[in-house]
């Protein structure tokens, strides 16, 4: 292999010709020194950035606010307070993956024609209260096509007096019990 080339050794050249600030004063020249305008803008957009950053995290706590108040309960009051400042409540969560409908029964009623008796257990399987949901019932012919269909709201399944804005009991059951009118369709299924 060829061998590198020696670096060229640098030689200092003329020195730049320094005038003194007396000398430009003699000259005609005034030198003046320019405002720092590079630090003033370095703050404003340190200020723009936080504010958007502050802007950012309350928008996020007050779409997140169910969640942060059910898995972060001592911020609940905190929430609470400027809820009521933003004109905005913290409802129970609903997460329906946590709710399961067991143990469902419908028969018809024996004493009175035409009308069905629905049963069920609700079991809510969350380390934490949530809201009641709506219930849907269908009916269904012999070929499994929908005859009937209804929505319950908790104040139609729930018994009289029940705490609805306390929502379900954290790992509790509810036993639903509902006398249904069909209106003499005939449903094989539900």
């Amino acid at each position: 292999e060829p061998e590198p080339e020696p670096i060229a050794k640098l030689t200092p050249g003329p020195m730049p010709r320094v005038i003194g600030l007396e000398s430009a004063k003699h000259k005609g020249m005034f030198l003046r020194r320019t405002p720092p305008r590079k630090r003033v803008t370095t703050w404003l957009l340190g200020v723009f950035a936080l504010l958007l950053l502050l802007a950012a995290a309350a928008q996020t706590i007050y779409f997140l606010r169910t969640e942060i108040a059910t898995r972060l309960p001592q911020t609940k009051p905190w929430l609470v307070q400027a809820c009521a400042f933003a004109g905005c409540t913290i409802e129970l969560p609903r997460q329906i993956d946590l709710l399961f409908i067991d143990d469902s029964n419908l028969q018809e009623d024996a004493e009175h024609a035409g009308i069905v008796l629905l049963t069920s257990t609700l079991i809510n399987r969350a380390h934490f209260a949530q809201a009641y949901p709506q219930l849907e019932l269908t009916l269904t012919d012999l070929d499994d096509h929908a005859v009937l269909r209804r929505t319950f709201a908790p104040q139609e399944y729930l018994p009289q007096g029940a705490d609805i804005t306390a929502g379900m009991p954290a790992d509790g059951e509810i036993h639903v019990k509902l006398a249904l009118s069909t209106n003499a369709i005939k449903a094989a299924g539900y």
